[in-house]
């Protein structure tokens, strides 16, 4: 008897007598189980001969999901007067096979591609793609096994996964070195500042940033005469400041110089203006919204060699300071850093200074 798989297409052929049970497909080793079955008895003569076969009939197929139907067999008609056909009944079972890894390779290769644009968080990034990856490599291997099956999952999740962890590992590198050049760069700003500050001039000493050289003057106590930005009146002003004056002189041979007072904070947001003491008291700037007499209006360009004074009026300090220290803002004169004085009560000149004011020692 000869048949065809319908699993692999294969030819069959039986030889001897026809097995009531099951028979295996030699080449692909689905089996087939044969059930006889009967149909009723129908009218005949009687052959003086042997049993008469009929030509074999159309295949007819029914197919379903987990088996097939097929009729491949001719019909035989016996001496008893009962016809018999023998119906093959091939099972499938072909083994359904689970893609969950390659699926969830995939699901985290997705998840982790949004954290690794994302500097702080982008080892979130690395975490779940490393996760993904190493279920891509189990599921790749279960595919390689399985001939195959579901191997396009396994690849989908390893390239999203390893894509998503080395962008996002190349990201935090570039960011965490670019943070670490920022970091060293204001460790050098801050030693130079250290620096500048131990070895700052005192009263009527310079020092030089760049292209552009201060000279503090003076420091005395007393009352400045301002006026309003539109105003024509100079009036004093109504309380009594520490006055700084300076000297800016721009020492370059070919370059000019745009100064922009010191004393307008609220104009430039400069905050990095200031004069404190050892007990680390902050005094504020006085007459900031005014012209003062004497001093810079709102900024002056200096030609090459070419000098200004400016005026800058401090709150006065307490009686208990005795040490100073004045900062001002190289942005000011178009350099980075900072200038810096330093200076001893005993310096100031307190001559002018009212006799309420040195009774109360400096406190409002």
């Amino acid at each position: 008897m000869a048949l065809r798989c319908p699993n692999c297409k294969s030819s069959l052929e039986i030889t001897g007598p026809i097995p009531t049970e099951s028979v295996q497909c030699l080449a692909c080793g689905a089996k087939v189980r044969i059930v006889p079955k009967s149909e009723p008895k129908q009218s005949f003569q009687e052959p003086d001969s042997a049993p008469e076969v009929e030509p074999a009939r159309p295949t007819r197929a029914i197919r379903s999901s987990r088996r097939e139907l097929v009729e491949d067999e001719p019909h035989i008609r016996s001496r008893s007067g009962e016809r018999t056909q023998h119906v093959i009944v091939v099972v499938n079972e072909r083994q359904g096979y689970s893609h969950s890894l390659g699926i969830t390779s995939i699901i985290l290769g997705v998840v982790s591609l949004p954290f690794m644009c994302m500097p702080c968080v982008g080892y979130v990034g690395i975490g779940i793609g490393t996760i993904g990856f190493i279920c891509g490599i189990v599921s790749l291997f279960q595919s390689i096994n399985r001939k195959g099956h579901g191997i396009g999952f396994a690849i989908g999740g390893l390239t999203l996964c390893f894509f998503s962890a080395v962008v996002s590992g190349v990201i935090m590198l570039f960011f965490a070195s670019m943070f670490a050049g920022i970091d060293k760069k204001q460790a050098e700003e801050k030693k130079a500042d250290t620096a500048a500050e131990q070895s700052a001039p005192s009263v009527g000493g310079s020092t030089t940033l760049g292209n552009v050289k201060v000279t503090l003057i003076s420091a005395k106590v007393g009352k400045v005469r301002v006026r309003g930005r539109f105003g024509r009146d100079w009036r004093e002003y109504q309380e009594e400041s520490l006055i700084i004056t300076l000297r800016v002189e721009n020492v370059s041979s070919n370059k000019i110089i745009k100064y922009s007072t010191w004393r307008n904070q609220e104009i430039f947001g400069d905050k990095n203006t200031k004069l404190t003491d050892e007990h680390e008291n902050g005094y504020f700037l006085q007459a900031a919204d005014d012209e003062v007499e004497d001093g810079v209006h709102i900024f002056e360009e200096l030609n090459p060699d070419k000098a200004v004074k400016d005026v800058i009026p401090f709150r006065v300090p307490i009686d208990q300071a005795t040490k100073f220290t004045l900062r001002l803002n190289g942005e000011r004169i178009g350099q980075k850093g900072f200038i810096y004085f330093r200076f001893k009560r005993d310096e100031i000149d307190w001559k002018k200074c009212s006799r309420s004011r040195l009774n109360a020692g400096g406190l409002d």
